[in-house]
């Protein structure tokens, strides 16, 4: 566990940055009137410290007179946005320092240097108070498992449900090199409010910008790569490249995108769900707001990281990954967002989290191209690189369908025929393009190809001289074999579904018109 040398006020006060007309009947008791630095730490010969924006202390507070061991150390600092930054210069390189401010006490420096012993690593960070232990669990082991994380830094904001200690213990069972604790008990602050003639006035809410410009400064400096994701939010990518290929091939050293709220569609039993519960999106909903991956080394003259933006540099949003929100995964600290009754509009499965979830929680996780296996093997021919794709995507989990045949058409198609009790008549084919994907639906029958078009969701096509039967897309486009587990499984389930649930009488109907 990680505990900042943090200097308190115990008896000036921060005057607050809002008029009391425009202040919230609990304003005062959220403000944080007098954390003077959050910590303090060295750096070099200098000690840095992050704290809330001075405010009155600049002038109220004789920073002159601060020293260590009688030794005195000149203050200055930088003005950022809802937070502030500075350094004591020429401190005295010495065991056991101890920073000492006149009228308002001792810091005792922590020694390690973090920037060194975090460097090149790959890191995640986060706020938490009071998050389920086997969410922040469950989230960080996504992220290992996913996107390969090898540190994971948690500042507690004040749990009472648990200790900082709980949290530690929580997260070592994972395959991490580092794991920090941070305890960090400061008030949060009071959120932003509308007021008449002016914006929404967010100016007193300092504890989360101080958090970032402090893993920063103290931790993550020297990071490889650092992602900002809240316990409620996983990263997934939206293109066939990795996390990593995409940051490095970004102009700029930020991935910046936005997310999309997940729902579980129904109200979920009190404290016996997680992430895998939460598969449903609104497609019409509003996106919600930014975040962001970068390698610190390149963004290094940015002015400030902040919550959704990193602030002092240019760059643009990118499509090619996202983060999914998952409105349940929440201790309904600002809203109740544990309820779905009230919702009018229709949720779909998010086929692309689905996958990732699958994967991300399986007893013994896989990496989806190890689980192709002979389809990567130098030398392995057509055919034997289409089976390895059937193999993993197994049809034998349709058989309820009545699967009746199964075999290779051309080395690159499999054909999986199933007499649905319906009547309907069909085939599955798998299509292997190069390294793409795709998948369509045959019907065997003019009825069953009446049916067809009006279940599917994509293009249809006549197939000439193919004894008339016609074909509906299951996909509109090819696809990269990773998806293999996600989209085409459920894609042909979809299908079959939908076939399956056409009455009988109804395709015999048809039949007796063919």
């Amino acid at each position: 566990m990680y505990e900042p040398s943090a200097l308190v006020s115990a008896e000036l006060k921060r005057t607050p940055p809002r008029e009391p007309d425009l202040m919230e009947p609990d304003y005062l008791d959220k403000y944080d009137m007098s954390t003077v630095f959050y910590d303090v730490f060295p750096q070099g010969t200098d000690l840095v410290t992050v704290g809330p924006p001075l405010e009155n202390f600049a002038s109220d507070i004789d920073f002159s007179a601060a020293h260590i061991a009688e030794s005195p150390v000149q203050f200055v600092s930088t003005r950022l946005d809802r937070t502030e930054v500075g350094a004591f210069a020429g401190a005295p390189v010495r065991p056991d320092r101890v920073l000492t401010l006149p009228g308002i006490g001792d810091a005792p420096l922590n020694e390690v240097d973090y920037l060194k012993l975090l460097a090149g690593s790959r890191a995640l960070i986060t706020k938490s108070k009071n998050n389920r232990l086997e969410w922040i669990v469950d989230w960080a082991k996504y992220y290992v498992r996913v996107h390969d994380i090898d540190t994971v830094i948690v500042y507690d904001n004040g749990s009472d449900q648990y200790d900082c200690d709980q949290v530690l213990e929580a997260l070592s069972t994972l395959n991490l090199a580092h794991v920090i604790v941070v305890n960090w008990p400061f008030r949060f602050g009071p959120q932003g409010r509308s007021a008449p003639g002016k914006n929404v006035l967010w100016d007193s809410d300092y504890c989360e910008y101080g958090i970032m410009e402090h893993a920063r400064r103290r931790f993550l400096g020297s990071a490889r790569m650092v992602i900002n994701h809240d316990i409620d939010e996983l990263l997934v990518m939206e293109s066939e490249l990795s996390l990593d290929e995409l940051l490095d091939r970004s102009p700029d050293g930020v991935l910046s995108y936005q997310g999309i709220w997940v729902h579980s569609g129904g109200d979920l039993p009190a404290g016996s769900y997680s992430f895998t519960d939460i598969r449903m999106i609104d497609p019409t909903e509003r996106p919600t707001t930014p975040k962001w991956v970068i390698d610190p080394g390149r963004v290094s003259d940015a002015r400030q990281w902040k919550t959704h933006l990193i602030d002092g540099i240019d760059y643009e949003q990118t499509v090619s990954c996202g983060h999914r929100h998952f409105r349940q995964i929440s201790t309904n600290w600002k809203f109740d967002r544990s309820k779905e009754h009230r919702r009018v509009r229709p949720l779909v499965r998010d086929r692309l989290l689905a996958g990732y979830l699958d994967y991300a929680y399986a007893d013994a996780p896989t990496p989806y191209l190890q689980l192709l296996g002979a389809h990567l093997r130098e030398g392995a021919t057509a055919q034997e690189r289409t089976a390895a794709i059937v193999d993993v995507v197994n049809m034998e989990r349709f058989s309820r369908y009545n699967l009746t045949k199964h075999w290779f058409w051309t080395p690159t198609i499999n054909v999986s025929d199933f007499s649905l009790a319906n009547g309907v008549r069909v085939g599955i084919e798998i299509i292997l393009v190069g390294t793409l994907l795709s998948s369509v639906c045959v019907a065997r029958d003019d009825a069953s190809w009446t049916i067809l078009q009006h279940v599917g969701q994509a293009t249809t096509k006549p197939i000439s001289n193919r004894n008339h039967h016609r074909e509906l897309g299951c996909w509109n486009a090819l696809a990269p074999i990773e998806t293999i587990t996600t989209d085409l499984v459920f894609c042909i389930s979809e299908v079959l579904s939908g076939l399956s649930a056409v009455p009988a009488q109804a395709v015999a109907l048809l039949t007796e018109r063919a």
